[in-house]
């Protein structure tokens, strides 16, 4: 299930690439871990509050052809755990060419750790809370979940 599609979860955010960071270890739901670059921040406003996203870069899919200029835009807010999957909910994203992005919570999908444990997916990172309730994509899965 989805949340209607909803205009106003589509924003115009600023990208700000953060040069000069570490590659890290992002734990994931199954207590593994996974390389990841925090690749940059999209800021934004939502709800009339002015908002940030960190947005990483995977090291393994950077090392692919398909996958090269994916980034993961993995985030919690208010509806996590009642209207939304518990463990946040993910946006792909791809390496922008412009300072200036649009940032669709609409395509906001759940990880596939929602939907069964043999998947290892990466948790949102404490800086992608957000307070405020995005009623956008996908809703929690009612069905047998995994993490």
């Amino acid at each position: 299930p989805y949340f209607a599609v909803n205009p106003v979860y589509k924003v115009t955010a600023a990208f700000v690439r953060t040069p000069d960071e570490k590659k890290f270890q992002m734990p994931t739901m199954d207590g593994k871990f996974k390389t990841h670059l925090k690749y940059g921040e999209l800021h934004f406003k939502l709800a009339g509050k002015a908002l940030s996203l960190a947005v990483y870069q995977s090291e393994k899919l950077s090392q692919t052809e398909e996958y090269k200029d994916y980034l993961l835009v993995p985030f919690k807010d208010l509806t996590c755990g009642k209207e939304s999957y518990k463990g946040g909910r993910y946006i792909d994203f791809r390496i922008p060419e412009k300072s200036e992005v649009s940032l669709d919570f609409n395509l906001a999908y759940n990880p596939s750790c929602a939907y069964a444990t043999r998947f290892s997916c990466p948790v949102v990172p404490r800086v992608n809370d957000l307070n405020i309730a995005v009623r956008a994509g996908e809703k929690a899965y009612r069905g047998k979940a995994g993490h």
